[in-house]
C-alpha cells in the first residue's frame, strides 16, 4: 500500500512540474468568415479562438458575412484598425452577420458564452 501511495505522489509531482504544452488557454470558440453576403463563397474557419483577446482578421480574408459557433459570441470591428470597446457588430450563434459587404472588418474579439 505504501508503495502505491509513494508511486502516485511521485507521478503527481512529475506531472505538475512538467511544462505546459499550451502557452495560452484556448476556449474552443470557432468563427467562420464568408467572402460574400448570406454566407456565400468558400469560408475561412478560425478555430480555437482565445477568449477576450483582440485578433486581426486573417490576412487576405474578405469578409462578406460571419457566423460564430454555439458557445461563443464575437464583436467585429470595422470602424477602427483594431478592436474597440464596443465593437461595431455583435455576432451570436443565432444572430449571424449576414451582410457586411462594403465594410472592411479589421478585427474581432470573441468571448465564451454559456447561454449561446
Amino acid at each position: 500500500m505504501q508503495l502505491i501511495v509513494t508511486t502516485v505522489l511521485a507521478l503527481l509531482g512529475a506531472a505538475s512540474a512538467a511544462p505546459a504544452r499550451n502557452i495560452q488557454a484556448r476556449d474552443g470558440i470557432t468563427i467562420t468568415f464568408y467572402p460574400e453576403a448570406n454566407f456565400g463563397g468558400e469560408p475561412t474557419v478560425v478555430s480555437d479562438v482565445v477568449s477576450n483577446q483582440c485578433q486581426q482578421v486573417p490576412e487576405g480574408v474578405t469578409v462578406g458575412s460571419v457566423k460564430v459557433a454555439s458557445g461563443g459570441l464575437c464583436r467585429l470591428t470595422y470602424s477602427a484598425p483594431t478592436c474597440t470597446l464596443h465593437g461595431d457588430v455583435f455576432v451570436f450563434p443565432d444572430t449571424p452577420a449576414e451582410d457586411l459587404t462594403g465594410e472592411t472588418v479589421t478585427s474581432f474579439l470573441c468571448q465564451t458564452c454559456t447561454e449561446c
